[in-house]
């Protein structure tokens, strides 16, 4: 996957220092109780996109430095779209973020029971 595009960039605005107990999560909204389709956004801290045979593939970097890798793909190479694979690929990544920080904001809330 060599010559990416980018294709997003938000700047950090949270203290990763405060990370190691969760509350990275609480200070990103007003409402400790869910997760907004705002934080999924601001999680957001780099976002590049490559074209694979009929598929779009982006890859995404949180701003914790995880990576998440999403993807789209069209059946009839005629068809491809990079800027519709890349709204697809997108979405998809955005539904991990989302399962990620409400994992999270259980985590910040009710600590870790093992």
């Amino acid at each position: 996957m060599n010559n990416y595009i980018k294709c997003k960039l938000i700047k950090d605005s949270v203290n990763l220092d405060d990370s190691a107990n969760g509350d990275i999560y609480l200070k990103m909204g007003n409402d400790a109780t869910c997760v907004t389709q705002q934080m999924v956004d601001d999680f957001i801290k780099t976002c590049e996109v490559s074209r694979m045979g009929n598929a779009t593939v982006v890859k995404v970097i949180l701003v914790n430095g995880f990576e998440i890798i999403g993807s789209s793909a069209c059946v009839d190479p005629a068809n491809y779209n990079e800027l519709i694979g890349k709204y697809y690929a997108l979405e998809k990544v955005k539904k991990q973020i989302w399962f990620l920080l409400g994992f999270l904001l259980a985590c910040a809330k009710n600590g870790f029971r093992v």
